[in-house]
């Protein structure tokens, strides 16, 4: 009887079998990098309008809560930290002013930067965006209260939003 010898491969991989394994990795990284992305954009763009949420909310709180003193600033709220702890005052800004002789208030929550506009406002839908000095125009006739901890210079893109409320006395 002959034997049969068979032949062992050596261990270990060949090169194309490594070149297959690399380029499915490369693919899977390909497809996974844009989501991974887009997510993190949503995320930041959420964290943004949450904020804003949150900063119109407690002043208007605050507002109705403590009242106005006689020069129709907001008792008690000096700065943004003021009004939250943990916003960037340097990224986050309030500004607000009487519209009438009915305490009426409109206030002006801004996020400088717009470049998340649209993530921002699949979110808050009444955000919107503009210049710093074309926002600034808007309140000429009227005696606003800034809250901020940086000013904002005027070609500076901003996310704004806006609410509106009354102080009864």
């Amino acid at each position: 009887m002959k034997s049969v010898q068979i032949r062992s491969r050596e261990k270990g991989f060949s090169m194309i079998e490594l070149l297959i394994v690399l380029s499915i990795i490369a693919a899977l990284i390909a497809l996974i990098t844009p989501i991974a992305m887009n997510a993190s954009q949503k995320a930041r763009a959420t964290e943004i309008a949450k904020n804003m949420k949150t900063l119109a909310d407690s002043i208007e709180r605050i507002a109705l809560t403590d009242g106005v003193d006689s020069s129709d600033k907001i008792k008690g709220v000096n700065s943004l930290s003021d009004v939250a702890r943990d916003v960037n005052g340097s990224t986050y800004h309030i500004i607000y002013y009487v519209t009438d002789q009915v305490k009426t208030y409109d206030a002006y929550i801004v996020h400088k930067g717009d470049k998340l506009l649209e993530k921002v406002r699949e979110v808050l839908s009444d955000a919107s965006s503009t210049t710093w000095s074309d926002l600034e125009s808007r309140w000429n006739s009227y005696t606003p209260v800034y809250l901020e901890d940086s000013p904002l210079e005027e070609s500076d893109n901003i996310i704004y939003y806006k609410i509106s409320f009354y102080i009864y006395q």
